[in-house]
C-alpha cells in the first residue's frame, strides 16, 4: 500500500500502489501495465467478452495496445528525493534520469552520457524546478529519434504525403519523389495544433460548466415549484378536513335521529307485548278460578264461551328494524351515503321438537346423520381406539322414537352415503394397500363381501348429487366429485378457499355447501368446482357476535335454505340460497350441536352428549 506522502496523482486505482509502467487507455484513464494485463486475461478467461471496461468510467474498450503516460511516468521518476549522483556520487543537484541505463545522473554526467555511442538512443528524462511555488515542475523526455531501418541515421525529415517521420537514406529511398519538410518545423506546427485542441477543451469545459449551472438553477426552480404545490395540497387537506369533519356530524346526526326513530318502534311493540302479556295473564287467572271455584255449569258454560270466542293473539309475529349503516366510496375523495339495513326478528318459533333420545354407547361419539326418511336415520359412530379392519357395530339405524332398528358390523365412519336405491356406501382400509376406498355394503347373509371398490383418502364427509355423482372431502382438506360406478373423477375444486372444512352438503342445482370452522364461514361452490360465494353469519347477523364455528351443513330443500349447526355459540341457523341472508331458528337447549341432517321439514341434530332432537321445521 502506497504511503500518505505520495501525491493521489501517482497512485493506480486498481492496486493502490504507485505507477509501474503506467499506460494509457483511450478514455484517458491511467493504471499500471500488469493492472491492465489482469483485466484482459480475466475477460479471456471467461470467454465472455472481446474487450474491456475501464474500471473508473466503464467505457468500453476494445483496443488491446495502450501507450506510456509520458506525464505520469516522469512523475513517478522524479517522486523521490535524489541526492547523489548514480555516476560519480557527487552531491550536486540531479536533474536527469537516464531511463534505459536506470540512473540519475548530475549535469556533468549527464553531458558526457549524451557523448556516448551505445547511449545516444537512450530515453532521459530532464527535471527543471519551477521558480514559482505555485506552479508545478517541468519534466520533459530527451531522446534523439533514429530510422527503425537505417539504425544510425537520425529521423531529421517529415515526409507530408506519407505523414511520418523519416531519415536521410529513407528520403532517397522509399520516400523518393515526395515531398518534405525539417522534422523541427512538423514538430512546432504538431505543438501548436495540440495547444489550440487543448484551448478548444478548455472552451468546452467552460459551455458544458454552464449547462450544469443552468441545471442547478432548474433544480432550485423545481424546489421552489414543489414548495408552492405542497403549500396549496396541505390547504386542500385543511379544507377537505374541515368539510368531511361537518359532513361526517351532519350523517351522525341523521344516524341518531335514525335510531330514535326504530327506538321508538320498538318501545311501541315491547308496550303491545306487555300488554298482550297482561291479558293473558288475567284470562289464565280467570280460567283457573272458574276450574277451582265454579259449578259444574260455569265451568260447562265457560268451556262453550272459550270455544266460541277468538284467542288472544299478538297483532303481528314479526317485528321489522331498518339498522342505520354507513359506505363510503373510497375511490374518490368524497362522503358516502346512509343505508338502511332491515333485520327482522321472529317472534314465533320456528321449529317444533317432536322427541329427543339419548345414544350411551362406551367410546364412541356421533359422527354424522343419514336420514332414509323422516322417522329413519342410519347414525355413524368413530372411535378413537380401533384396529385397521376390524367390524363391531359401527353404524345403528335408528326409529325417530329412539329404538334401535338394526345394526351394521362396519368400520369406525367419518360420514357414509345412502344412494336414491338405498345402496349404502362407506369406507374401509384396504389391508393389502396404502389407501383404502368407497365399498357397497351387502347382506349379512352374503357374508359381509364389498363391491365397487373405489380408492379414495378417508372422506371426512359425503354428499351424491342429483345424477348420482358423489362429492367426497377427505382427510387432506381435498374436494372432489366422482363417478362411482366408472370410478373416475370428474373435476376437482378450486384450492385455495378451504382451511379446514368438516362437512358438505348437496342444494338445488346441485351447488356445494361446504361448512368451515377454520375459517367461521360456509363457502359455496357449482358443480363444476368453481366458486360462488363465502358467507360469514358473523357479518349479517347481530345475534352472533363472536366467530362462528359451523361444523355440520345439511340442504332443506322444502325451503330452500342450508342449515348449520354452529358449536361455538351453540345455534343452528339457516342461510338464504343467495347467500346473503342468515337467520338463527333454534338457539336453546343446545350444547355444542355437532351433527344435523334434514329430509322435507324435518331435522334431526346431535349434540357433544350423543342427544338425538328431532325437530319439526316451521318457517
Amino acid at each position: 500500500m502506497a504511503t500518505s506522502s505520495v501525491e493521489d496523482e501517482l497512485i493506480c486505482a486498481l492496486c493502490l500502489e504507485i505507477y509501474s509502467d503506467p499506460r494509457l487507455l483511450p478514455c484517458y484513464h491511467t493504471f499500471c501495465k500488469t493492472c491492465i494485463e489482469q483485466l484482459v486475461n480475466k475477460g479471456e478467461e471467461k470467454g465472455k467478452f472481446k474487450f474491456i471496461n475501464c474500471p473508473l468510467c466503464r467505457s468500453t474498450i476494445k483496443s488491446t495496445e495502450f501507450p506510456s503516460n509520458i506525464y505520469i511516468q516522469t512523475r513517478v521518476t522524479f517522486n523521490n528525493k535524489i541526492t547523489k549522483c548514480d555516476l560519480c556520487e557527487s552531491d550536486e543537484n540531479i536533474t536527469v534520469k537516464c531511463i534505459d541505463c536506470d540512473q540519475f545522473l548530475c549535469e556533468n554526467c549527464s553531458s558526457v552520457h549524451r557523448k556516448i555511442k551505445t547511449c545516444k538512443d537512450h530515453k532521459v528524462i530532464e527535471y527543471t524546478k519551477s521558480e514559482t511555488l505555485n506552479e508545478n515542475p517541468t519534466f520533459k523526455i530527451t531522446k534523439n529519434s533514429f530510422c527503425t531501418i537505417h539504425k544510425e541515421e537520425i529521423l531529421r525529415f517529415h515526409c507530408i504525403q506519407c505523414e511520418e517521420p523519416v531519415c536521410r537514406d529513407c528520403k532517397i529511398t522509399s520516400h523518393d519523389g515526395h515531398k518534405f519538410e525539417d522534422l523541427q518545423n512538423r514538430v512546432q506546427n504538431a505543438s501548436d495544433w495540440i495547444s489550440s485542441y487543448s484551448n478548444g477543451i478548455d472552451l468546452e469545459v467552460g459551455y458544458i460548466s454552464n449547462k450544469v449551472h443552468s441545471i442547478l438553477n432548474l433544480k432550485n426552480e423545481l424546489d421552489k415549484h414543489v414548495l408552492v404545490v405542497q403549500q396549496s395540497l396541505n390547504d386542500a387537506e385543511e379544507q377537505l378536513c374541515r368539510e368531511v369533519k361537518e359532513g361526517c356530524a351532519k350523517i351522525r346526526s341523521e344516524i341518531n335521529q335514525l335510531k330514535d326513530e326504530q327506538v321508538s318502534v320498538i318501545n311501541e311493540k315491547k308496550i303491545e307485548l306487555d300488554a298482550l302479556i297482561s291479558k293473558m295473564t288475567i284470562k289464565k287467572r280467570y280460567i283457573d278460578s272458574v276450574v277451582s271455584s265454579g259449578t259444574d255449569s260455569d265451568i260447562v258454560m265457560y268451556k262453550k264461551q272459550m270455544s266460541k270466542g277468538t284467542d288472544i293473539c299478538m297483532s303481528t309475529s314479526k317485528l321489522v328494524i331498518h339498522m342505520p349503516t354507513y359506505s363510503a366510496d373510497r375511490s374518490i375523495i368524497k362522503l358516502g351515503q346512509i343505508m338502511e339495513k332491515q333485520i327482522s326478528l321472529q317472534l314465533e318459533p320456528k321449529v317444533k321438537l317432536k322427541n329427543a333420545f339419548l345414544i350411551n354407547i362406551m367410546n364412541k361419539s356421533v359422527s354424522a346423520i343419514r336420514l332414509r326418511n323422516k322417522d329413519e336415520a342410519l347414525i355413524t359412530f368413530r372411535s378413537d381406539a380401533w384396529n385397521q379392519g376390524s367390524r363391531v357395530k359401527n353404524v345403528l339405524a335408528y326409529y325417530s322414537s329412539g329404538i334401535v332398528k338394526e345394526s351394521y358390523f362396519l368400520p369406525p365412519q367419518m360420514d357414509l352415503l345412502i344412494d336414491k336405491h338405498g345402496r349404502i356406501y362407506f369406507y374401509e382400509d384396504r389391508l393389502k394397500h396404502i389407501e383404502g376406498g368407497l365399498s357397497v355394503y351387502l347382506k349379512p347373509d352374503e357374508e359381509n363381501k364389498t363391491e365397487n371398490i373405489y380408492p379414495c383418502k378417508r372422506p371426512v364427509s359425503m354428499e351424491t348429487l342429483s345424477n348420482g355423482d358423489f362429492i367426497i372431502l377427505d382427510i387432506e382438506n381435498k374436494l372432489s366429485r366422482i363417478n362411482f360406478d366408472k370410478k373416475i373423477q370428474i373435476c376437482s375444486f378450486e384450492e385455495g378457499h378451504l382451511t379446514s372444512p368438516i362437512s358438505v352438503a348437496s342444494g338445488r342445482d346441485n351447488k356445494i355447501w361446504v361448512a368451515d370452522p377454520g375459517s367461521g364461514q360456509v363457502i359455496a361452490f357449482n358443480n363444476d368446482g368453481k366458486l360462488q360465494f363465502k358467507f360469514d353469519v358473523c357479518k349479517t347477523s347481530t345475534l352472533i357476535s363472536q366467530k362462528s364455528r359451523p361444523n355440520s351443513i345439511c340442504f332443506c330443500k322444502a325451503f330452500n335454505v342450508a342449515i348449520v349447526a354452529d358449536s361455538l355459540n351453540n345455534c343452528i341457523f339457516t342461510i338464504s340460497e343467495d347467500g346473503r341472508s342468515a337467520e338463527i331458528i333454534l338457539d336453546e337447549t343446545l350444547e355444542s350441536p355437532s351433527c344435523v341432517a334434514c329430509t322435507d321439514n324435518i331435522l334431526w341434530v346431535c349434540d357433544k352428549r350423543n342427544r338425538i332432537s328431532i325437530y319439526e321445521i316451521l318457517i
